[in-house]
């Protein structure tokens, strides 16, 4: 995944910031979450396919796609085995990752920098057991499953746990009925931006 090769971005607004000593520059936002799973299992992968035409159909939008090899990709899934022992009880973990760039040719006529551009990525990370006892199509299984991925890629798209409202999907546990409609306007929101 070190080769990023940035086609279909999502371009955001750019804003404009000021430098401490008055420089102005624009920042251009990427949020492009091409994913492939990491040491690819041949009964998983159709599962986390499914599972991101899933969350894109929630979205309304493509918000993540699988790469079809590791070289095309800028996000990883990985799948670990005794995650839950190695975590005190959990099941997936999840993080954005950004990294900034100044722009070759973007500089002012003082000589610094008017142009920074951010490309967003992820890591999510899933417990082999907990995917292995769930995989198929049974409608029980098919909504643990998806609770899981859509809160690990909620805290790859930036979110934070919401302690308050147990119905929340980025609620730190994610047993029970959740809140999808909520969540997703929480994605499209932060596309958007």
């Amino acid at each position: 995944m070190k080769n990023f090769f940035w086609h279909s971005l999502w371009l955001i607004s750019i804003p404009t910031l000021t430098t401490s000593c008055g420089t102005a520059y624009k920042v251009e936002k990427f949020k492009s979450y091409r994913l492939f799973l990491v040491e690819p299992n041949q009964d998983l992968e159709p599962e986390f396919r499914t599972l991101i035409d899933e969350f894109n159909v929630q979205a309304g939008q493509n918000v993540l796609t699988y790469a079809k090899n590791a070289e095309d990709a800028n996000s990883a899934i990985v799948v670990t085995a005794g995650l839950k022992n190695a975590t005190a009880g959990k099941v997936g973990l999840g993080q954005w990752l950004a990294e900034s760039r100044t722009s070759d040719n973007s500089f002012s006529i003082e000589g610094r920098p008017s142009k920074q551009k951010v490309y967003y990525s992820m890591r999510i990370e899933f417990d082999l057991d907990y995917f292995m006892t769930r995989l198929g199509n049974d409608p029980t299984k098919k909504y643990e499953k998806q609770k899981l991925f859509f809160h690990e890629v909620g805290h790859g798209l930036e979110m934070n746990h919401n302690n308050k409202n147990t119905e929340d999907l980025m609620y730190p546990d994610i047993s029970g009925e959740k809140d999808f409609s909520y969540f997703f306007q929480q994605v499209r929101k932060y596309m958007s931006n």
